[in-house]
């Protein structure tokens, strides 16, 4: 699959202020807006929420995923919160989530682009070194690296 600018610099939060669930998905849609990813930011609010009532995407160690699939996003990308203070978010293990990575993705190429930008994803952050990289780096492009490179 093509990573490239999948994910760019100015798709990465590194000291939001959210203080909840729905405040972080209103930022993602703002800056998904912004690089032409979709129309509306409603749509993908209601989308990232539809998805989280199936299950949470709070996968546990100050992580979180959510991702939209709907025929109002245009072209497939990930975008990356740090906030600097956790959220509720129903997570597996019960914590607050503190970084988000919040995956879009066009419904036409919705199957196979979600299902393994998803799977890679979740296999990184389980590693220790880059929990620590995603949680503590300053660096934009280190962060990039991490996740898409």
């Amino acid at each position: 699959m093509e990573t490239t600018n999948i994910l760019v610099s100015e798709q990465v939060v590194l000291d939001s202020d959210a203080s909840d669930q729905k405040e972080v998905f209103a930022k993602i849609a703002e800056l998904a807006k912004q690089h032409g990813f979709i129309k509306k930011e409603k749509k993908l609010i209601k989308a990232f929420k539809k998805r989280e009532k199936e299950s949470t995407t709070g996968f546990g160690d100050g992580f979180a995923i959510p991702h939209a699939r709907t025929k109002d996003i245009t072209k497939a990308g990930v975008f990356f919160v740090r906030l600097n203070n956790g959220v509720e978010w129903k997570a597996l293990d019960g914590n607050p989530v503190n970084i988000i990575i919040a995956l879009v993705v066009p419904m036409d190429k919705a199957a196979d682009v979600h299902l393994d930008l998803l799977s890679k994803i979740a296999q990184k952050i389980i590693k220790p070194e880059v929990q620590k990289t995603l949680s503590t780096s300053k660096d934009t492009k280190q962060i990039i690296k991490v996740l898409v490179g």
